[in-house]
């Protein structure tokens, strides 16, 4: 609804107001198993990457960063968040070999005890 006004407004030539100036959109920082946004891969949005730097500041600074952060410190922690989903999805492909594994010794087990 709210682009409809936007769009209105812009049609009519009227200036948008400042909370519509102030209104930032997320966006996808990476994708962690797949090239395109899909429910096996994980998604790690701007707002993502944004927030757990503004968390590694607040620790450092025992205050809740405000403004800009440095690319430095959003490229650190955009590597740490992939790192993590890699970690985490590799975990996952690890367990779903065990779990292959142990129902193939399941079914080679019973099938030993039919021959």
């Amino acid at each position: 609804m709210a682009w409809l006004v936007l769009l209105v407004a812009g049609l009519a030539g009227a200036a948008p107001t400042e909370a519509q100036r102030a209104v930032r959109g997320d966006g996808i920082a990476a994708i962690v198993g797949a090239t395109t946004p899909r429910a096996d891969a994980t998604v790690l949005l701007h707002s993502d990457v944004d927030l757990r730097a503004r968390l590694r500041l607040t620790r450092e600074l025992s205050e809740v960063p405000t403004g800009p952060l440095p690319a430095g410190l959003l490229r650190a922690t955009l590597g740490e968040l992939v790192g993590e989903a890699l970690i985490a999805r590799e975990a996952m492909m690890q367990n779903l070999r065990d779990n292959v594994r142990d129902a193939q010794e399941v079914l080679e087990a019973e099938r030993s005890t039919l021959a």
